[in-house]
């Protein structure tokens, strides 16, 4: 077999994108932007025409009944793919998470193989397709901040790669949120907002600013440690198939 030589350009990677619902009905931008930024990468980008709901809103619900054709469809549509590439924390996880539990026999062996080469849009760009900004002038910025999606984060574990794509394209450093959040009126006491590393969860914490101590937790850390993650609640207040 016959090694490519090193100074030639890399075959374009092949990507279907799965615009979602809410970027299809309320915001196309973010799908068209989602387009020249994966061509910016240099893929090749498909849009299946036929492509409807993941199916996730019934799924949320417990109508597990109303998602299973939904999902046999996305499925169908999108399995020949090389990649699959998803602008949503949410949808992407659906398809990486859910459609395993969802389905079983033949078409739960569809779904894992097609959960293999799904991403969400910021990890595709900076971990499978390592977009750089190249020549290209870098988008000038003010400040920026970046607020972490609940599915991205706590489901996907998406977290470095979005800020990794600031810096990167834009030549800005990302500010975290601010830890301090604001001096309350009247009181010697701040609010701060801290991350949790093991629960991928913020927390706010009121700080007694004579003593530097943590006088309350929003949630209690006795909370944290003994709440189930929102995925092992999945069907326990509607559940059809039982």
């Amino acid at each position: 077999m016959t090694k490519p030589h090193p100074d030639q350009p890399r075959p374009a990677l092949q990507v279907s994108l799965f615009v979602t619902c809410l970027a299809d009905l309320f915001r196309p931008s973010v799908a068209f932007d989602s387009i020249k930024l994966l061509e910016q990468a240099g893929c090749e980008v498909s849009v299946p025409l036929q492509q409807t709901c993941c199916g996730q809103p019934a799924y949320n619900t417990g109508d597990y009944e109303s998602s299973v054709p939904l999902a046999r469809q996305l499925i169908q549509l999108f399995e020949p793919a090389d990649y699959v590439v998803v602008p949503s924390g949410s949808c992407a996880g659906m398809i990486c998470h859910h459609y395993p539990r969802l389905l079983d026999a033949e078409w739960r062996d569809r779904a894992l193989a097609l959960a293999a080469k799904t991403f969400e849009l910021t990890t595709f760009l900076n971990d499978i397709a390592g977009l750089r900004r190249g020549k290209r002038k870098p988008v000038e910025l003010p400040e920026v901040t970046y607020h972490d999606s609940c599915a991205g984060l706590r489901e996907l574990g998406i977290r470095t790669q979005p800020r990794e794509l600031l810096r990167e394209l834009c030549d800005t450093e990302v500010t975290e949120l601010q830890q301090t959040l604001s001096r309350l009126p009247g009181s010697n006491r701040e609010a701060r907002l801290r991350f949790e590393d093991q629960d991928q969860s913020y927390v706010v914490e009121i700080l007694d600013l004579d003593s530097g101590k943590v006088i309350q937790q929003y949630p209690p850390e006795k909370l944290l440690n003994q709440s189930p993650r929102p995925a092992d609640l999945l069907g326990t207040v509607i559940d059809r198939r039982s």
